[in-house]
């Protein structure tokens, strides 16, 4: 009992080391029961809140994916579920269920916070609680939280039909990533492999949103298909897609169609960030370098109309696997 109290406190030490934690003047941080957020500080007026998890053998393996690796993984996606909402990231408590192999690994260990912690270092985020505990199995979860001056919701009942569905970032690098990794390609590009092991969140697309008038917005991290799926059944929309312009990324393009469409609709975690905006707003869409792939067809029923080149074409979601948390 000793020794794990003592090892506990070891990567609490590590923890404070390497994580940047809350300034005083913000409030009370990581040391007391409960964290106190001064939330006169905050610049905007609202506050923004999610939470995440990445289990092993389920969101990834130490077979495919390094700790530092899944350590970028477990801020990124939480940042790009709070930048979808038209925030900033501030705040973070950080939940370690580890198993012994992990725990009693010091490199592992270390590793995954250094790495953790220089990602909040980067975007200026403060660890203000959390908890460290033993588990079969590795489960990382990190709750963070933000400011937001307004926030962009997935359900809009302003969205009318005509309005136009937005792509910005890419997406099928994760599946492609994966797929290579699992088949032991040992060559593959350091930047493909991330796209898997270390994605990043669209942190340049939160400007661009509150300026294009985004109406609704939700990120891709269960596949394009489940977030149009989302964003139709919860709008009681019509969409149709033109998927011919969806930008295949250029390892994919060697591919056949049928191929390439399992990865542009059935990759999880890419982060991308699919939105419904206003017609008017289309040149500002162009400007900023988002994909116009689709417009609001009807508000009469959930619904998505499917087209490659002005051909409709039907989908059977089973065909491409998709992504799943379970």
């Amino acid at each position: 009992m000793i020794k794990a109290r003592a090892h506990e406190e070891k990567i609490i030490g590590a923890i404070r080391k390497h994580v940047p934690m809350l300034p005083e003047s913000w409030g009370v941080g990581i040391g007391d029961d409960t964290a106190l957020l001064n939330l006169q500080k905050l610049s905007k007026k609202q506050l923004v809140i999610t939470t995440d998890s990445l289990a092993e053998d389920v969101h990834f393996n130490w077979k495919l994916s390094t700790p530092k690796e899944v350590a970028v993984k477990l801020f990124q996606m939480n940042a790009s579920d709070i930048l979808a909402k038209g925030g900033s990231p501030l705040f973070a408590l950080l939940n370690l269920n580890l198993s012994k192999n992990f725990a009693l690994n010091t490199n592992f260990v270390l590793s995954f916070i250094k790495s953790l912690g220089k990602e909040m270092k980067n975007k200026q985020v403060f660890l203000i609680g959390g908890d460290v505990t033993s588990s079969p199995a590795c489960v990382f979860t990190m709750t963070l939280m933000g400011e937001v001056d307004k926030f962009i919701p997935r359900r809009n009942s302003s969205i009318k039909k005509g309005d136009l569905l937005v792509l910005t970032g890419g997406i099928g690098g994760s599946k492609y990533a994966l797929e290579k990794l699992k088949s032991q390609e040992n060559n593959l590009p350091l930047k493909i492999r991330r796209l898997y092991t270390a994605p990043q969140a669209q942190w340049k697309t939160q400007e661009c949103l509150c300026k294009s008038g985004v109406l609704a917005n939700i990120d891709t991290s269960d596949s394009l298909y489940e977030s149009l799926m989302i964003l139709s059944k919860e709008n009681k929309i019509s969409l149709k897609i033109n998927l011919d312009k969806i930008r295949v990324p250029s390892f994919l393009r060697e591919y056949k169609f049928e191929k390439i469409l399992s990865y542009l609709l059935g990759s999880g975690e890419d982060f991308a960030m699919l939105s419904v905006v206003s017609q008017k707003t289309k040149e500002k869409c162009v400007k900023n370098k988002m994909q116009i792939i689709g417009e609001v067809y009807s508000i009469k029923k959930p619904e998505i109309l499917f087209y490659y080149k002005e051909n409709k074409i039907e989908i059977n979601e089973d065909d491409f696997n998709l992504f799943g948390h379970f």
